[in-house]
């Protein structure tokens, strides 16, 4: 094994153990069906709004096209206006990022990314690569 080699595997592990806890994957037959997925890390169906914060969500677009996304967002703040007697709370997220994620290899050899938004802060390109990476790998595409 090469020093690069095993700096890689280093770094690969150490990125698991970052963000492991952080990947959520929204419920449908092929992700319960998954034995590499562990049921405590997916979440009910529901609007993206709702995913959960400081975490990275999976879901499946398409299971025939081979596509899914991920979210990241970022810590939610929740707060509360009074106007004209009537009390009012809404939720806002700071950051968002969404990724586009085609293994399909139709227009390319290798899966194709696209995202839009604002990266959250505490995360970067690598992270997100590395869970776009795993999710490949976990699905078989």
């Amino acid at each position: 094994m090469t020093k690069e080699n095993r700096t890689e595997e280093q770094l690969n592990h150490s990125l698991w153990r970052e963000l492991a806890p952080k990947i959520k994957w929204e419920k449908n037959s092929l992700v319960e069906r998954n034995p590499r997925i562990d049921p405590k890390s997916i979440i009910p169906k529901s609007v993206t709004s709702e995913y959960p914060a400081g975490k990275m969500t999976i879901k499946i677009s398409s299971m025939k096209n081979k596509r899914f996304k991920v979210y990241s967002y970022s810590d939610k703040e929740t707060k509360t206006n009074t106007w004209g007697g009537q009390t009012y709370s809404y939720t806002r997220i700071h950051q968002s990022l969404k990724t586009y994620v085609d293994c399909s290899r139709v227009s390319s050899d290798v899966p194709t990314y696209a995202s839009t938004g604002e990266m959250p802060h505490g995360s970067d390109f690598q992270k997100l690569d590395f869970v776009c990476k795993y999710a490949i790998e976990v699905l078989g595409w």
